[in-house]
């Protein structure tokens, strides 16, 4: 399905591959949700919204606090099937779609691409103050941040945001990313926790856990330790 949302996306979703995947594996059972969210884009998405000036994921400036966040580098079927698509397609335009349609088509676990996704007030408001998630920045109501995901997969139990960048090493998308795996969280109703994301190119492969990116681990404080630290509080004032 092609989208015009201020350039030409071509949205593709692969059902029969998604049925089998969710089937194949009890752990991607309650994955579903993505199956029917992606069944919808076609008849229900706000093409107006996409159109309009909205922010884009990929231009969001406010940095995300990465302390806790560990970028893993590793091998994967995604970069050796770039190389194979990068060296037969000579127009560099045509290498992204390409890629994707040769993932869509030939790869197991690849399901969708193009995927349309968006944030509004109320989910960042969601995030921020339901479940307390460290989200740098916040939206009007009517503001919309907009997005689409290269390629969406599922494999190993995780639900796989996955985007590729020709210059993957030299490149760092950790907030569009994460912000699309809050996106689609949102408009699926799967917890973030079973997402992560990855970017990659014919030569390079790197992934990382969107919810290590806005949720930080509480350091318990022991209740001897706590008293301490009141005493050690209330003598200073009285010093």
């Amino acid at each position: 399905m092609k989208m015009i949302h201020e350039q030409l996306y071509n949205f593709k979703f692969h059902h029969a591959k998604t049925e089998f995947i969710l089937n194949e594996e009890f752990r991607h059972n309650k994955f579903k949700p993505l199956k029917d969210f992606l069944e919808l884009v076609a008849a229900e998405c706000p093409h107006q919204i996409f159109r309009e000036k909205t922010k884009r994921a990929s231009q969001i400036k406010e940095h995300f606090n990465l302390n806790e966040v560990k970028i893993i580098s590793r091998k994967s079927s995604a970069s050796t099937i770039a190389n194979f698509v990068v060296q037969a397609v000579f127009n560099n335009k045509m290498r992204h779609e390409a890629l994707e349609d040769f993932m869509l088509y030939n790869d197991s676990v690849t399901i969708a691409c193009e995927v349309p996704v968006l944030l509004d007030s109320d989910d960042v408001r969601h995030y921020k103050y339901e479940l307390n998630f460290d989200v740098p920045f916040s939206l009007d109501d009517g503001d919309y941040i907009t997005g689409h995901i290269d390629l969406v997969q599922i494999r190993n139990g995780s639900i796989y945001i996955m985007d590729f960048k020709p210059s993957a090493k030299k490149e760092k998308p950790i907030e569009q990313l994460t912000i699309y795996a809050l996106a689609l969280s949102r408009l699926t109703g799967i917890r973030l926790f079973h997402f992560k994301c990855a970017w990659f190119d014919s030569a390079d492969y790197f992934e990382f856990f969107p919810l290590h990116v806005v949720y930080k681990k509480k350091v318990k404080i022991s209740r001897g330790q706590t008293r301490l630290n009141l005493t050690s509080k209330f003598i200073g004032k009285l010093l």
